[in-house]
């Protein structure tokens, strides 16, 4: 009897540590798959997966407002994952200051994104989109805001998984700890291995869904109204963000770049707001949607557009292979870096080249 007592009490225990044991193993796990020569890690899924979200909720949010799927799948949309991708790493080479021009060839080497610097890249490449398609740029701007909003749910869950935008220590009881040396956190600053700290990635994510859900509950809002919104949200939500980031301070210096950039798009979506019309005829303009915003119309625009499922996907790869897959060495491009020895002894001798 007793017997049976102890194995039920160890069954309800083991059930009761399932989910967070499983979290551990998630937070704790960000690389995929490894060898000699490259890492893949599973930051790229996530960020295939944000890349991929995007573009289709940006073209059904389009398709939902009367524009055929024809008018939406054009050569140019692939180039979206470029733009976003240069963006973000332009913006990470700029946040470096100084730091780039003391070591410029070692710093275009190593892994760094910023999501502000992948935001201007989008809306480069939205102004370029709007002109080539003569689809109306509050559309667009619309349709990539909540695109991003709900893909950047999946991209923050991925930075919490990979270690970075890491969260200052705290002795709140839902703070996560990381154990695994190739978690980026313990890469930058080895001495918070096992400290508990805010998960502040996962702060952004919920808001973000919030956000989206919201959006899609007022749906259909006047043209240009999601952008503007989503502007000032963006803004606000960073700075408050940053309150619970440890990686931003470097050398006990706090970098400001952020932060001038949330403050930024807190004032152009205020702008938008008398500049829109400017930009724009049909800023304001009130249209009921062709197509409600739901899951069940969501899955019947992809099944019966294969193309754009095809054109998603594709894209999410693109991404994946900018963002997942690292050199020799962890946080390093591929293909970049020397093997080991040769980094640990410049002065070996090497085979000599055939003549």
């Amino acid at each position: 009897m007793r017997i049976l007592i102890l194995k039920r009490r160890n069954t309800r225990s083991n059930k009761k540590n399932a989910f967070p044991n499983a979290f551990k193993k998630f937070q704790n796990s960000p690389v995929l798959y490894n060898n000699r020569f490259f890492h893949i890690v599973n930051f790229g899924i996530f960020s295939a997966l944000n890349a991929t979200i995007i573009i289709w909720i940006f073209s059904y949010y389009l398709y939902s407002r009367g524009i055929e799927p024809e008018s939406i799948i054009h050569w140019i949309l692939p180039l979206s994952a470029l733009f976003v991708w240069a963006g973000a790493r332009i913006m990470h080479l700029i946040s470096l200051g100084k730091e780039f021009f003391k070591a410029p060839f070692r710093s275009l080497l190593q892994t760094g994104f910023y999501m502000q610097g992948g935001v201007v890249g989008a809306i480069v490449w939205s102004v370029l989109f709007s002109s080539v398609t003569g689809i109306q740029l509050s559309l667009v701007w619309d349709g990539l805001a909540l695109g991003a909003l709900l893909g950047q749910v999946v991209g923050r869950i991925g930075c919490f998984n990979y270690g970075c935008c890491y969260g200052k220590p705290t002795a709140s009881p839902w703070g996560t700890a990381y154990t695994n040396p190739q978690s980026k956190i313990l890469r930058i600053n080895p001495a918070l291995k096992g400290v508990p700290v805010h998960p502040a990635q996962l702060y952004k994510a919920f808001l973000n869904l919030v956000m989206f859900l919201l959006l899609v509950l007022l749906f259909p809002l006047p043209f240009g109204t999601i952008s503007i919104i989503f502007l000032v949200y963006h803004g606000l939500s960073r700075m408050a963000f940053e309150y619970f980031r440890s990686d931003l301070f470097q050398n006990l210096k706090r970098q400001w770049l952020s932060l001038k950039f949330a403050l930024l798009s807190v004032v152009a979506g205020f702008l938008l707001i008398i500049a829109g019309p400017q930009l724009d005829n049909n800023f304001y303009r009130v249209e009921l949607a062709t197509e409600p915003m739901n899951l069940f119309s969501f899955y019947n625009f992809l099944v019966a557009n294969p193309l754009m499922l095809g054109i998603g996907l594709s894209i999410g790869f693109l991404t994946f292979l900018g963002y997942g897959i690292h050199g020799h060495s962890l946080g390093t491009f591929q293909f970049t870096t020397r093997r080991k020895h040769e980094n640990n002894y410049p002065n070996c001798r090497r085979r000599p080249l055939r003549r």
